[in-house]
């Protein structure tokens, strides 16, 4: 009877502790949920305000560049205007001088905003019909003065089989090749700097072959320690590297990053006092272009009469350099100050192009194009070309939306912008007259 009591108590006893021990887990538990709930919502907290800072950053950037942009565009172009009026040699230097700096200024901003896209993933590439040593002939000759200026030696070789046609991103390629040779002069006090181009050919069925590009110079190289570092943003070899030779360290970060979204690879070779080798292979198809027609081969064909185009800009500059602009290569410019005087001018006038800018208070470019395409009558298209220093994504296609033929971006290419209004009109013209 005793022996049956303390089982029976040893049972309940055991129970309890049972019960206790259930009871003490489940407590443990649901704390380990409220903290692991609690870490969850900091998470949370934490990426959203990292998403806010990053939309900051890039509103910030955004509204930056603009506001560079704008005033470098006047810069730029009254340089170009002036580089082609009459000037004693020491001015020409000086014009030399503004333009390449404006040149490397305009980079530098570019350099920021790719960086930023590149990182948050909103950078797109093209895929169009391009000449990589006709490419890497341009960088040569862009840098040809920079390069005579620290007496180094821009060499060019090429291992491709004749003229090599091939598709991807024309503008991306320029960049990598441009920061690669520009890092190179910058780094060789006096020697050589040498681009080449070797092709290896597809094999199979696979459509792509491989574009070889290296660039090599005798400047001061690169101890191996740092050459890990290099492709890092804002890195350099060495501390005294920025004071020296200065740069911001972005060029070879963009570079690789380029290349990997591009789908290829880029290394480097390098020893110190011996000079270095940077190296980046493409992936890429082989193209041909379609043979151009006897109207697309000629050039700046003469119009009949002299042109009447309207410049819509609220910033004093852009007008005054645009009306010079037009007035050298014949046209007959108009101005208006803002959206709503636009769309009045236009609804009284026949113009044969329209020059929009985007950022303008009370009616922006965008509203201004839809007003002035609604206005026109059936059969009747006046080409308008947004002319704006906002390069942010989307910006070409909601120009587009609005009714706009075409988008350039400030500084302005003045060549490039003539060729464009005149392709423009050109066949505007012929769709009206046929």
């Amino acid at each position: 009877m005793l022996l049956s009591r303390v089982s029976i108590l040893g049972a309940t006893g055991l129970s309890s502790g049972v019960v206790l021990w259930a009871a003490v887990q489940l407590a443990l538990f649901r704390t380990k949920l409220r903290a692991h709930a609690d870490t969850e919502r900091q998470l949370q907290q934490a990426k959203n305000a990292a998403d806010e800072a990053n939309r900051a950053k890039s509103d910030f950037l955004a509204v930056m560049s603009h506001e560079i942009r704008t005033p470098l565009n006047a810069v730029m172009g009254f340089a170009k205007l002036l580089s082609e009026t009459r000037l004693e040699e020491s001015q020409r230097g000086y014009i030399s001088t503004i333009t390449s700096e404006g040149e490397r200024l305009g980079s530098l901003i570019n350099d920021i905003l790719d960086l930023t896209k590149i990182e948050g993933g909103q950078l797109s590439l093209e895929r169009l019909p391009f000449a990589p040593a006709e490419t890497a002939h341009e960088v040569l000759r862009l840098l040809s003065a920079r390069a005579l200026e620290k007496k180094v030696d821009l060499r060019f070789e090429a291992q491709l089989a004749g003229p090599l046609l091939l598709a991807g991103d024309p503008l991306r390629f320029r960049q990598i090749i441009l920061n690669l040779v520009d890092n190179a002069i910058k780094f060789t006090p006096g020697g050589a700097v040498t681009v080449f181009l070797s092709w290896t050919a597809p094999e199979g069925t696979d459509p792509r072959g491989r574009l070889f590009v290296r660039v090599r110079d005798t400047g001061i190289g690169i101890p191996a320690e740092k050459q890990k570092s290099l492709f890092q943003m804002f890195m350099q070899a060495d501390s005294s590297t920025t004071r020296n030779y200065g740069g911001t360290g972005l060029g070879l970060a963009i570079c690789q990053r380029l290349v990997h979204l591009m789908g290829g690879e880029i290394t480097v070779n390098s020893e110190p006092a011996k000079g270095s080798e940077f190296m980046f292979w493409l992936s890429l198809p082989i193209v041909a272009l379609p043979e151009r027609s006897e109207e697309e081969i000629q050039s700046d064909p003469p119009f009949a009469r002299r042109l009447r185009v309207l410049i819509v800009d609220d910033m004093e500059t852009n007008r005054f350099l645009l009306q010079v602009f037009l007035r050298r290569h014949g046209f007959e410019p108009d101005i208006a100050k803002g959206g709503a005087e636009a769309v009045q001018l236009a609804a009284a006038n026949p113009y044969d192009a329209i020059l929009m800018d985007l950022q303008m208070p009370e009616v922006d470019g965008y509203t201004a194009a839809q007003l002035i395409r609604a206005a026109e009558l059936p059969g009747q298209h006046t080409p308008i070309i947004a002319l704006t220093a906002s390069i942010a994504k989307g910006t070409r296609e909601k120009c587009l939306a609005a009714g706009m033929d075409e988008y350039l971006s400030k500084p302005l290419d003045l060549d490039k912008f003539k060729r464009v209004l005149r392709r423009l009109i050109s066949a505007a013209h012929a769709t009206q007259s046929g």
